[in-house]
């Protein structure tokens, strides 16, 4: 289990929405998630042999080389300023640059227990 779920997935929508809405092209955007699952990861796994929605180091709730296997689904809605984004590039957003993953661990340690986290992986569509 992962710290706060509720609050997880409440700080998790509002800054996916916030990418969105900051990114000129979508407009109104709203994100649901539910969570699907949530396991451990073996930490020498590569990133690469993931299939991961979402990761994340918590020391609390693990070691502190240890990650999370979050599997989410997403419902966004919006409105388009013309874009010819697919809905891929849309899911895909959020946590596409180190900058953005950086920003959201950042929003993330504002949560009881997540202090320890250092970072987030890329988003990953499985299906």
């Amino acid at each position: 289990n992962i710290e706060n779920e509720r609050d997880w997935v409440r700080k998790t929508s509002r800054f996916y929405e916030g990418v969105y809405n900051d990114d000129g092209v979508l407009i109104d955007a709203d994100v649901g998630i539910e969570i699907e699952s949530i396991k451990a990861q073996d930490s020498r796994r590569s990133q690469r042999d993931r299939r991961l929605n979402g990761s994340a180091t918590d020391g609390r709730v693990l070691q502190s080389d240890s990650s999370l296997e979050v599997i989410y689904t997403q419902t966004t809605t919006y409105r388009s300023t013309g874009s010819t984004l697919t809905i891929n590039e849309i899911v895909l957003m959020p946590l596409s640059t180190p900058t953005l993953r950086d920003q959201y661990v950042g929003e993330l340690k504002e949560l009881e227990g997540y202090e320890q986290l250092t970072e987030v992986s890329e988003i990953s569509i499985t299906s």
